[in-house]
């Protein structure tokens, strides 16, 4: 609520304080302005390199994750360039790069299954951007936080898993009117039956360029290695291992132009039915649209077809980005506003939407060679955005003769490193208990699909720290008569019910081995605060057991606490300072009244 709470500051100040608030909340919007005045020729040359490499490597990435989206080639390149024009405006992360990503692809693959209503995505973009800025100007990023690593965890592995899944279709050449569904479960049945048909061509250009991945991103391993080993290089190794790491980070180019060239050749050998191939892709920039025309699908029709898919797509668009943000952001020693991360991917999301885009968030491996490539700022998106559109613009006739066998190896070598088995090895070293959000994640997201698998783990997860809430940590200590329950991690109101319980289950016992309580002193140390459900439940405790003639003592009250208990008048109520000076008046025969919570000390006998 900062940006609320600041709008309304600036208009109720003095006009000094105004224009210092004005000031201060255009440095914050738009973060552009504090990097801008300080750019330099050196910076710009930076930014260029990062933009370029990046752009070489987001225009295949897009057009094989638009494969998993199922959305004709050129909506991957649509929705590749306006994050990156938009973020150099409203980011405050000098490295994520804005996009297609293979989970937010899989996501809109699982919401819009069908062809019919594919005419609904960009408006599915559109809700995301508003949901999205929306959550960035209420400051309700911390709603994430609900998502723990576990979850998040099961969750991409699973993914990732259903992902490279559904891309073996590609990999052994299935023709397409042998229909195989997105669902992981109904994608393996439907591989397994449809086999048969499998293309040789296919496989062999699939399996070929899935070595090549991994041959060039080995080869970029052993390049940062020379340079980290060696530093004392001549000036031509060292421009040899500049054009092979450029060829090594490059690689999902590479790949698409060998792969091209193989299909150009089968093409003018008249082999080209023998291999499956992109084909037509629309040329040009893309036509401005209304993404509410949804065609003859009313909006309200529209929004139930989309349904929870409204609430993931946001919440999991910023968590990948956000986590991205952060990770680097640690990494290279600067600070980013996640509120402000929010509306600058809610704002790219809501414009996206005009150009036919499916909803797009921050992408780790392209942040990730933008790092590398030393970028400085931003700006290097502006680069990064302008390749999609010259791409969009001139070469997509190319395009045509790229195999689908080779940008399902690009998908495959991409997602699989997101199976994460070593987190399960460490969960079940320091809390095995974690281990059951994971699978339940894990095994939702296949079974039941991305956007009700997470819902559910999120649900099951959340039940731990309820059951917390809910049975509070305490113990229990015998002196004599009298029985002090310690509190060791507070109480709300979930939890009031369990102390009873508690207080019985020692009475019942005490009376059996014949030696009854007389005295119950509740030590509330570690209570910070209370609420009106837990006041209520003491006041109903001191009445039940002034009944029964058994004194409960409340020891070692925290203030709030003890002012909360004050204004309630509780009648009845004893208060002590401290747990041995209850002990002390018990041992005593020392009866311990209070009057509208004020403790009073008078001699029994």
């Amino acid at each position: 609520m900062g940006l609320i709470v600041s709008c309304i500051a600036c208009w109720t100040g003095n006009s000094v304080q105004r224009r210092e608030c004005v000031k201060q909340n255009i440095n914050d919007r738009f973060p552009f302005v504090k990097w801008l005045p300080k750019y330099s020729m050196k910076t710009a040359i930076s930014d260029a390199i990062a933009g370029l490499t990046v752009g070489m490597m987001v225009v295949p990435q897009s057009l094989a994750y638009a494969n998993i989206a199922r959305v004709p080639k050129e909506w991957g390149l649509y929705t590749s360039f306006m994050g990156c024009f938009v973020y150099v405006l409203l980011g405050t992360s000098k490295d994520i790069t804005l996009g297609p990503t293979a989970i937010m692809s899989q996501i809109v693959a699982s919401a819009v299954s069908d062809q019919e209503h594919r005419i609904i995505i960009p408006l599915m973009s559109l809700m995301c951007g508003i949901v999205q800025f929306a959550m960035g100007f209420l400051e309700m990023g911390f709603l994430v936080n609900f998502i723990s690593r576990p979850v998040v965890s099961g969750f991409t592995s699973a993914a990732a898993i259903s992902i490279a899944t559904g891309q073996f279709k590609h990999i052994l050449g299935i023709p397409k009117e042998y229909h195989i569904p997105s669902d992981f479960r109904h994608c393996v049945e439907n591989t397994f039956k449809y086999i048969k048909h499998s293309n040789v061509w296919d496989i062999v250009i699939g399996l070929c360029c899935v070595v090549l991945v991994m041959a060039l991103r080995y080869l970029k391993t052993c390049v940062q290695s020379w340079d980290d080993g060696d530093s004392s290089a001549s000036l031509k190794q060292t421009i040899a291992r500049r054009v092979l790491w450029f060829l090594a980070t490059g690689r999902n180019a590479v790949v698409v132009v060998v792969g091209a060239l193989i299909g150009g050749v089968l093409v003018s050998q008249n082999l080209g039915t023998e291999v499956q191939l992109v084909k037509h892709i629309n040329a040009g920039l893309p036509p401005i649209i209304n993404p509410l025309a949804t065609g003859n699908i009313t909006f309200p029709d529209a929004m139930r077809y989309l349904g929870l898919s409204l609430a993931v797509v946001p919440i999991i668009g910023f968590l990948e980005a956000i986590s991205i943000a952060q990770a680097f952001a640690l990494q290279n020693r600067y600070r980013i506003d996640a509120s402000q991360e929010l509306i600058a991917i809610g704002t790219s999301n809501l414009l996206s939407s005009f150009v036919s885009a499916y909803p797009a968030t921050g992408s780790f491996s392209r942040t990730a060679v933008n790092a590398q490539s030393g970028v400085r700022t931003p700006a290097g998106g502006i680069l990064t955005g302008a390749v999609v559109l010259l791409a969009l613009a001139f070469l997509t006739p190319l395009f045509y003769y790229i195999p689908e066998a080779s940008l399902a190896a690009i998908i495959i070598t991409a997602v699989l490193h997101m199976v994460n088995i070593k987190i399960l090895l460490q969960m079940w070293k320091l809390s095995a208990l974690e281990l059951i959000p994971w699978f339940v994640c894990f095994a939702g997201t296949l079974l039941l699909g991305i956007t009700y698998g997470i819902f559910v783990a999120v649900a099951v997860h959340l039940i731990f720290p309820l059951y917390r809430i809910a049975v509070p940590r305490y113990s229990l200590s015998r002196h004599g008569d009298a029985v002090v329950l310690k509190l060791t991690s507070g109480i709300s109101y979930p939890a009031i019910d369990k102390v009873r319980t508690i207080l019985q289950q020692v009475e019942d016992s005490s009376i059996g081995e014949g030696c009854p309580v007389s005295v119950f002193i509740l030590d509330c140390g570690q209570m910070p605060e209370s609420d009106f459900t837990v006041v209520e439940g003491f006041s109903e405790l001191v009445f039940e057991y002034r009944l029964k003639d058994i004194q409960l003592i409340f020891a070692n009250l925290q203030d709030q606490v003890h002012c909360i208990l004050l204004k309630a008048e509780i009648p009845g109520i004893v208060v002590s300072p401290s747990v041995e000076a209850a002990l002390s008046a018990a041992s005593d025969g020392v009866v311990l009244v209070s009057v509208n919570a004020t403790v009073d000390e008078q001699g029994d006998g």
